[in-house]
């Protein structure tokens, strides 16, 4: 049942002051520690104590789900340190059943579903420098949520100076419970696995007696990071009675409430742009009520507003600014009309026209595990020609089900409301990211969107009122975590200054998922986008050696005329776009030059013992010294390169260490004799000398083997149609082209 939230608040001196002294009233109490010689664990102490009895942790602990039944106090500080509990339980970290029992100086990490809980029943507890992180490892698997403390079914609680990060729900949760006070909280990074993100959350639940939660205060200091500080809902459907949740009050910098006058859901948070967009968000995710019942409370002001009507979503009205409250606000009674005309939709997806009554499938490659998709705004064909009576609206109800996504982090959940409402998707929805919650599964998302006409003005179906409904336009969205990437290094290059350039080349690797690009590989030049921004001038060939290095992956190389006039930090970008999302990946490596004075230390450098080169279309190479030998400052000026050729037990010289004729046999007694007609793909040994003032060459810096091979296309020879099967053929017919090319006889 839904009741106008009250901003009453309640002083809670009397309690604070009971609560305070029952603390402190702990008469008889022994002292039972935990480790260090004393109990093995932090239930066994507790299934030792005696009511009012202390437990003291002297080191770090790690234990499953600990029950706290009795009214004992456990303090996690001792010698000054305050020390860990670390949870292997797949469910609650602590438990806590038991009135007026104590925490203090303690840190709980790791549970599997909610860290600190404190169950129906056990009220005046009280938490003291208590720190929960981690908790909700298992869910969703054991659970939907992890809060870090949850307070359900409670009457009196007080938590000073405590905090709450990283887990899987609210930092703190207050469930049908009266008389709770938070004096000093600190909350970041916790957020449902579904995506939404909070600090504090207070509900109202008929699972309890008391279904109501009553008596909040929150008071400063107060540092929430999440993107909702404290927020408040309640089932519409359950039978919990009015009201729902009551006077709460928080302290700075809390300095707005946007609220609905005909339920307890509300958000509570520092700006009135903020209170805006959660009294917008509150609209759209609530079938209950409309922007029309909402409302925005100025705490330092002490003021009320409500939505100016001309401005789209919710829009704090300053001349609506009153001390009193502007509830109830009630829908108006419905309107006679009759269904002749229905208002079919008509929007557009990635600038294609969807029509009604249609079905939609769009399946997404996840780069970077996220979708960003541009909003269309969606247009009702025909609300012109409807006719509607004054009253009447044309409504949306967007049904989503949804399996391992979110949409900008926040939970996915049906929405109805007024087509003129939906402009406000701009500021929810703008730009939309599609979020894989575990980005190493699929997700998927359906969306159907069915427009009605809204008769009593609520601007939400209501079965029996509004039955005047149009065609359901249907939208799948399929998401796949995806393998596809470009595995790009930083490169870091040392030329030495030298008068001639040096080529010098990059290269990287591109992994793509078919489901992602379905295309050729091949076909690089229309997808693959390089911008090697100062260094775009010093290619060598805009056109890449591109090689299919296995299935859906390939090896591209891009090379470099360079000097030392090219030296400093240079930024690229590197970018592959699918047949129909731009930038499926897209890297940023960057490419750092170096010039430095040439090497003349020769005996610190060294070269490898194998080599591979790649035979250019003529099926020649040349190796250079700053390719081969292992150093900074490399000058090829400075070194002579030979590649020999051994032929039987002979050997044969190319002094410009070239893989290429002639090749001079190495001989002292027969100089000057060639050998023609060798070169090509093969091995052979290198050696690299360094050269004299004279131009000379000197002493041998190193050697080493070289393997030339031959990357080019292959030919392909057959046997043409015209000859019969098994007939040899003295002719060889040469095509050259590409495998699959039908367009050759045969």
């Amino acid at each position: 049942m839904k009741q106008f939230y009250t901003l009453n608040s309640r002083m809670f001196k009397v309690f604070a002051v009971i609560s305070l002294l029952a603390m402190t009233l702990k008469i008889q109490a022994a002292t039972l520690y935990v480790g260090g010689g004393g109990y093995a664990s932090l239930s066994a102490a507790i299934a030792a104590a005696n009511p009012n009895d202390i437990i003291v942790l002297t080191e770090d602990i790690s234990e499953g789900i600990v029950l706290v039944n009795k009214s004992v106090t456990i303090d996690g500080q001792y010698n000054g340190v305050t020390h860990v509990l670390t949870s292997t339980s797949p469910d609650r970290g602590i438990v806590i059943s038991a009135v007026g029992v104590s925490v203090q100086n303690l840190i709980v990490e790791d549970a599997g579903t909610f860290g600190i809980q404190v169950a129906p029943g056990a009220n005046n507890v009280f938490f003291s420098n208590v720190h929960v992180n981690n908790s909700g490892r298992l869910v969703p698997m054991n659970g939907l949520s992890g809060s870090g403390f949850s307070i359900t079914g409670v009457d009196g609680a007080v938590l000073m100076n405590v905090s709450a990060t990283n887990n899987k729900g609210n930092g703190i949760s207050i469930t049908s419970s009266q008389n709770v006070i938070i004096n000093g909280v600190t909350t970041s990074g916790n957020s449902f696995y579904t995506g939404f993100s909070a600090g504090i959350g207070i509900f109202s639940s008929d699972a309890y007696t008391p279904c109501s939660t009553d008596g909040v205060q929150i008071n400063a200091p107060i540092n929430i990071s999440e993107l909702v500080l404290v927020y408040q809902e309640d089932n519409e459907t359950d039978a919990c009675a009015s009201p729902n949740i009551s006077n709460v009050s928080i302290g700075m910098p809390i300095m707005y409430f946007s609220g609905a006058c005909t339920s307890s859901d509300g958000a509570w948070t520092t700006s009135l742009a903020n209170a805006n967009a959660m009294a917008s968000g509150l609209d759209f995710f609530n079938t209950a009520y409309s922007t029309n019942q909402m409302f925005v409370f100025d705490v330092a002001g002490n003021q009320y507003f409500t939505d100016n009507p001309a401005n789209p979503g919710f829009d704090a009205d300053p001349n609506s600014a009153s001390a009193n409250t502007p509830c109830p606000l009630t829908p108006p009674a419905p309107v006679a009309y009759t269904c002749d005309i229905l208002p079919e939709i008509g929007f557009t997806i990635n600038g294609v026209d969807v029509i009604d009554d249609e079905t939609v499938t769009i399946n997404v490659c996840d780069a970077n595990n996220n979708v960003t998709c541009d909003p269309n705004a969606l247009n009702i064909v025909n609300i012109d020609d409807l006719g509607l009576p004054t009253g009447a609206n044309v409504g949306l109800m967007l049904d989503f089900t949804s399996n391992n996504l979110t949409i900008n982090g926040l939970p996915i959940v049906d929405i109805q409301a007024c087509f003129n409402d939906f402009e406000a998707l701009e500021m929810l929805f703008e730009p939309s990211d599609v979020l894989l919650v575990d980005c190493n599964q699929p997700g998927s998302l359906q969306l159907a969107i069915t427009p009605f006409v809204d008769l009593n003005g609520n601007c939400a179906y209501d079965d029996g009122i509004d039955n005047c409904l149009g065609n359901t336009t249907t939208v799948n969205v399929n998401v796949r975590p995806s393998i596809t990437t470009i595995l790009a290094n930083d490169a870091a290059w040392t030329l030495a200054d030298c008068a001639e350039e040096q080529q010098v080349c990059y290269s990287f690797n591109l992994l793509i998922d078919d489901f992602c690009n379905p295309a050729d590989l091949t076909l690089l030049d229309n997808l693959l986008d390089v911008d090697f921004g100062a260094l775009q001038d010093n290619l060598v060939s805009t056109t890449p050696y591109v090689e299919i290095s296995g299935e859906n992956s390939v090896f591209v190389e891009y090379c470099f005329n360079l000097s030392p006039e090219d030296a400093g930090l240079h930024s690229i970008n590197l970018a592959y776009n699918d047949n129909t999302h731009d930038k499926c990946i897209d890297v940023s490596p960057k490419i750092q030059i170096i010039a430095s004075q040439p090497n003349t230390d020769y005996e610190s450098l060294s070269c490898p013992s194998e080599v591979n080169i790649r035979l250019d279309e003529e099926c020649k190479a040349e190796l250079t010294a700053s390719e081969i030998l292992k150093g900074v400052g490399i000058c090829d000026e400075n070194f002579c390169v030979h590649t020999v050729l051994v032929v039987g037990e002979r050997s044969y010289i190319n002094y410009e260490g070239e893989i290429n004729e002639p090749f001079v046999y190495d001989n002292e007694n027969d100089e000057g004799k060639t050998l023609n007609g060798y070169g090509g793909c093969g091995r052979y040994i290198y050696r690299v000398y360094v050269k004299n003032d004279d131009g000379s060459c000197g002493d041998i810096v190193c050697w080493g083997y070289v393997n030339a091979e031959d990357k080019s296309a292959p030919i392909f020879e057959y046997c043409p149609s015209d000859k019969f099967y098994g007939q040899r053929s003295s002719v060889v017919y040469e095509i050259v082209g590409e495998l699959g090319d039908n367009d050759n006889d045969g």
